[in-house]
């Protein structure tokens, strides 16, 4: 199955994604029901992740907003600065700045998305 932006298909492919999980977001683990889920590519297509299903996710509005155009490497590291004691000091850029010129003293941990958290328990 490939997405596509037919009203339809991206229904079918919900439904396919909800029930390998549940109707969960895949990134953060929230209850997200499938009128109100999106569908994110887990690579973006700007880096060139394609649109079969094997590249998509079942996630809430807030999570495929926040992701955007990222990869999944930068949107962790997004959301494990949001989930640190350094959240509201510390921004993304910030970090990424601080941690190249090695002036931290400190790493940030980096948090499981639910669809990792699942697989990791099978």
């Amino acid at each position: 199955m490939k997405y596509s932006k037919c009203p339809k298909n991206k229904r079918k492919i919900k439904e396919s994604l909800s029930s390998i999980h549940g109707e969960i977001c895949q990134y953060c683990g929230n209850d997200t029901p499938i009128n109100s889920a999106t569908i994110d590519h887990s690579i973006p297509q700007s880096e060139f992740g394609t649109g079969l299903i094997d590249n998509l996710v079942y996630c809430c509005k807030s999570c495929n907003s926040a992701k955007n155009n990222r990869s999944l490497s930068e949107f962790r590291l997004i959301r494990s600065i949001q989930a640190s004691p350094y959240s509201g000091i510390l921004t993304f850029n910030q970090y990424l700045k601080l941690n190249s010129l090695g002036l931290l003293s400190f790493s940030v941990e980096l948090i499981q998305f639910q669809f990792e958290k699942v697989s990791s328990h099978e």
